[in-house]
């Protein structure tokens, strides 16, 4: 931010407006001065600004791990063998998500994500979801829905799933119809078949289309059905075309090969606890930023016309994060998903700890079609890598 623009922000800050604290608490943070940030984060938060509390929260979290925007690993190490930094670092992480709760119950979508997925409990997750989805966030009204379909719960889905598809969620529509199908309601499905058809999204109208001209054909309709079969299919041409030349694919033909290009070793445990904190308070972008940063040793490119050769690549398409000390290995992408990192942040850590070199190795890998972590023994098959 410019000194210019920073001025301004000040002077407003000053004068007691809140939007203006909480974005110079935020600058200062991520220009890598905590201590001054919090006051602004502080007095925002104090004076019931929901967005402050979010903003303290983090800065809160920051703190608790040493103070640095970029957590230096090793310097938290050493940190943590002091008892004073564990007992103050403890003190923060507490006020956190003291901060983060009363964001959450203030209905700040993002505190209430972070809680849901740190939740102790199948019922606590289902309460904050449930909280978000009646506060309006959409994001947490789809998530709802899953956790209800995961635990065939459908009837009480229905009406979250109909507010999905009133407010044009396409896979919604799409499913809603198919629903209504096995409860015999044909008028209404072909209303949402119809509506999941006009979707933005091109590949649910290709679904939404052929099955539209199923349904078509099944009541009788040929010649509509046959129209609708070929505008999905002429959709479905283009889009096979387009990512054909642009290398972009369709969502159900999903590639699983990723390219090694960096080997890390490192203690695996304090780098797991250092994204799950990132991740918690959301900053999905800090949390790759810790991968990246992380010292590289590059390994050789195998390159089709000739032989191998050390990649000049500052930043890794992949990486090992390798503990030889507790026999632990995390695979992991440099440009990881935000679901991988949400995943991550709930995920339970002492299942990890309990499974120590005598029992074999472990490999902690991403598994994207079931987007989950999986935990792999030594004996399990190894992740693929490229020659």
């Amino acid at each position: 931010m410019q000194d210019f623009h920073l001025g301004h922000l000040l002077v407003a800050a000053e004068d007691g407006d809140l939007r203006a604290m909480v974005l110079l608490a935020g600058h200062l943070h991520q220009s890598d001065q905590a201590e001054q940030a919090e006051p602004w984060a502080r007095a925002a938060a104090e004076m019931g600004d929901p967005e402050g509390m979010v903003c303290l929260s983090r800065i809160c979290i920051t703190m608790a791990l040493g103070g640095a925007y970029c957590v230096d690993l090793a310097k938290l190490a050493e940190l943590r063998r002091d008892p004073e930094f564990v007992k103050q670092s403890t003190r923060w992480s507490d006020e956190a998500r003291c901060w983060k709760v009363k964001a959450a119950e203030a209905g700040q979508e993002d505190a209430i994500a972070a809680l849901s997925r740190s939740a102790e409990s199948p019922e606590e997750r289902e309460r904050w979801l449930r909280h978000g989805a009646s506060a309006g966030h959409r994001h947490l009204r789809s998530e709802l829905l899953r956790l209800l379909r995961e635990q065939r719960r459908f009837e009480e889905a229905e009406p979250w799933q109909r507010a999905e598809a009133e407010d044009g969620n396409g896979d919604e529509q799409l499913r809603l119809a198919r629903r209504l199908i096995e409860q015999g309601q044909l008028e209404e499905a072909e209303h949402w078949f119809r509506s999941a058809a006009a979707s933005a999204r091109e590949w649910t109208a290709v679904q939404a289309g052929e099955k539209l001209a199923r349904f078509l054909t099944d009541q009788g309709r040929d010649d509509e059905a046959e129209q609708w079969r070929r505008h999905a299919r002429e959709i479905k041409t283009r889009l096979l075309r387009e990512s054909d030349a642009g290398g972009v694919h369709p969502p159900y033909h999903v590639s699983e090969q990723v390219v090694l290009t960096a080997l890390v070793t490192t203690a695996v445990l304090p780098f797991i606890q250092t994204l799950v904190s990132k991740a918690a308070e959301d900053a999905y972008a800090q949390a790759r930023q810790l991968i990246r940063r992380l010292p590289l040793r590059p390994r050789g490119n195998r390159s089709a016309n000739g032989p191998a050769s050390v990649s000049n690549q500052t930043e890794a398409r992949f990486v090992i994060v390798d503990d030889p000390d507790t026999g632990i290995t995390l695979y992991l992408s440099s440009d990881v998903s935000d679901e991988a990192l949400q995943a991550l942040s709930s995920f339970d850590l002492s299942e990890l700890t309990a499974r120590r070199p005598d029992a074999g190795r472990v490999r902690l890998i991403w598994h994207q079609p079931s987007g989950t972590w999986r935990i792999r023994g030594e004996s399990d098959q190894q992740p693929r890598r490229p020659d």
